[in-house]
């Protein structure tokens, strides 16, 4: 078994330590030294921070003549641990953001803090807690992650201004596309979809925000629940589906 950790803490706000640091393994002359992936730990509001991470890594390895390994970030976050129930659904809309954008990133493996803490101390990243009932609920934040594995491996590019808010896949019977929204205004949506047989299309909706799918909202939520179906008419060769999401929020769409 092979571990591997950070070098440092808030590495994307560090990268000069993060040089230093590789820079001091190229030189190190000892002929056992391996080096098996690159590793790091971020809690940080700004949602491009990953981004510039990984394009201030890429530009490193060149500079050092260091090969590109997988890179994983084995705690991420948008934020620093609060007991605020409403910071869980910042963190897991932001989340979704910057997990949609590492697609882009080759060898990019970014894992979200953390499946389970104590939600006295860390209920703005933890994604499932422990009920007074003996109960295991989803927060925002495990809602994310579940509604995230519900979607196939086979990822559908988009054309439009969605950018780095909406990822879409299919497994050639439906369309899911999830969108996010991290920002403190409503985001409005329309969605355009093609290459549908037939005159109409079946929407679900999962969504999460204050008031679905969210344990802090309804105790006891433990999976996504579907939130909307909508029939939706074509229109010339395509379906058109409209809604706005209220400010830190995400939903799946799966049309079929």
């Amino acid at each position: 078994m092979r571990c591997v950790g950070p070098c440092l803490s808030f590495t994307a706000q560090q990268m000069e330590f993060y040089r230093q640091f590789l820079r001091l393994y190229k030189i190190d002359p000892c002929p056992q030294k391996r080096l098996d992936a690159y590793a790091a730990h971020e809690y940080h509001p700004d949602i491009d921070l990953l981004r510039k991470y990984y394009d201030a890594h890429i530009r490193i390895l060149q500079q050092l003549e260091l090969p590109e390994k997988p890179i994983f970030f084995d705690e991420f976050g948008m934020m620093h641990p609060t007991q605020k129930a409403e910071d869980n659904l910042v963190n897991a809309s932001g989340v979704l953001e910057s997990l949609f954008d590492s697609a882009d990133m080759p060898g990019m493996h970014v894992f979200p803090w953390a499946s389970f803490h104590n939600p006295v101390l860390q209920r703005s990243l933890t994604q499932f807690q422990l009920n007074d009932l003996g109960q295991y609920e989803a927060t925002p934040h495990g809602m994310a992650m579940q509604l995230l594995h519900m979607m196939p491996e086979g990822q559908i590019r988009l054309t439009g201004d969605g950018g780095r808010r909406a990822f879409a896949a299919g497994d050639g019977k439906a369309v899911y596309l999830m969108i996010t929204n991290y920002a403190a205004c409503p985001l409005p949506v329309s969605l355009s979809l093609s290459g549908f047989d037939g005159d109409q299309a079946q929407i679900r909706e999962y969504r999460c925000d204050q008031e679905h799918n969210n344990c802090f909202v309804h105790p006891g939520a433990d999976r996504p629940l579907i939130t909307g179906r909508q029939i939706c008419k074509k229109e010339g060769d395509s379906f058109l589906f409209e809604t706005i999401l209220p400010p830190y929020s995400f939903t799946l769409l799966i049309a079929e």
